[in-house]
């Protein structure tokens, strides 16, 4: 029953629920991963450049605060986001990388039988293959961005595919935003009423699952959304030197200023829904303990459902809560 449930979802409302991750194809060599510049035959190099490098937000969940902090991410001069009548508002140009870690491995496979490369060549030049579709994206997006950027910034609130990331964008920058999964899932099912409490639940947990199977590296960083609302300023320059990017090209004078826009809670409309179109100053905006209102059962499902999640990211050290 559940799993007709689930796909009837997934036709009507595909928007909404992240995609099903594809089968987990061979994973990229590291050593092939820092490899910038090649010979494929005698005397042709092929350089791949970054220009711009990629920083990519994740969030578990819509309802995260990925949007607030991209904005926060714009403050920094070096930092731009394609915007446009006709472009989308979020990306998600992971969640079927997948889809690209089987073409390049297949494809380059596949040539195997008709040349005598040797397995080591094969899964260089697929590497190389799945890199240069990863600067492709790059160059799409960068249209729409000043030419001297240093970033390009996407962003996408579901982490399926998150994994392909450093094989798919080597030298690209990951931030993973974490979350009280509790304020989320509150947020959410006000935001979204079609979704149960529990179906809630489940999509907060698999997303934050993915993130923190990630190990923090130098392309990959984590961050809390409750730290960064409590301390902007701290913990953006924590984010501006996992760029590598200089803190006086940022405007920290105007943290303070930076509006909400469409809070579960700040802006309903007459009708029950979120209007994204009202902001809210920040000081009126309460987003941390939402859920402390929540029934006995309610506590019981989501420390059944996501306990041991909300454990591992660091926001309780047992149940009793």
């Amino acid at each position: 029953m559940k799993k007709r449930v689930i796909r009837y979802l997934r036709r009507h409302i595909d928007k909404v629920l992240p995609p099903e991750p594809s089968p987990v194809p061979a994973t990229i060599e590291t050593k092939f991963l820092n490899l910038t510049e090649f010979e494929f035959s005698e005397g042709q190099k092929v350089v791949l450049e970054k220009k711009p490098n990629l920083v990519y937000l994740v969030a578990p969940i819509a309802r995260s605060g990925h949007n607030y902090i991209s904005n926060l991410l714009l403050k920094h001069k070096e930092i731009k986001f394609p915007s446009g009548t006709n472009l989308p508002g979020e990306q998600n140009i992971m969640q079927h990388s997948a889809h690209l870690m089987w073409y390049a491995q297949k494809t380059v496979a596949e040539q195997k039988g008709w040349e005598s490369k040797s397995e080591e060549l094969v899964k260089l030049q697929s590497a190389l293959l799945l890199r240069a579709m990863g600067y492709s994206l790059i160059e799409f997006y960068s249209k729409f961005i000043p030419a001297n950027a240093k970033y390009l910034l996407l962003k996408d609130p579901a982490t399926v595919g998150i994994e392909n990331f450093s094989s798919v964008f080597p030298e690209g920058k990951l931030i993973c935003l974490l979350r009280d999964g509790r304020d989320v899932v509150e947020s959410f099912i006000k935001t979204f009423k079609r979704y149960s409490f529990e179906q809630a639940t489940e999509q907060w947990r698999d997303g934050t699952e993915r993130m923190l199977q990630l190990q923090s590296s130098s392309t990959c960083l984590q961050i809390q959304y409750e730290q960064v609302f409590a301390n902007p300023t701290q913990e953006m320059k924590k984010v501006l030197a996992f760029l590598n990017l200089d803190e006086k090209d940022y405007a920290f004078d105007s943290l303070d200023d930076l509006p909400i826009f469409g809070s579960s809670t700040n802006s309903v409309n007459e009708k029950g829904e979120v209007d994204w179109s009202i902001t809210n100053n920040k000081k009126d905006f309460k987003p941390v303990g939402k859920w402390q209102q929540w029934s006995a059962d309610q506590k019981n499902i989501f420390k059944k459902i996501a306990g041991e999640t909300l454990i591992r990211a660091g926001y309780e050290q047992n149940g009793n809560w």
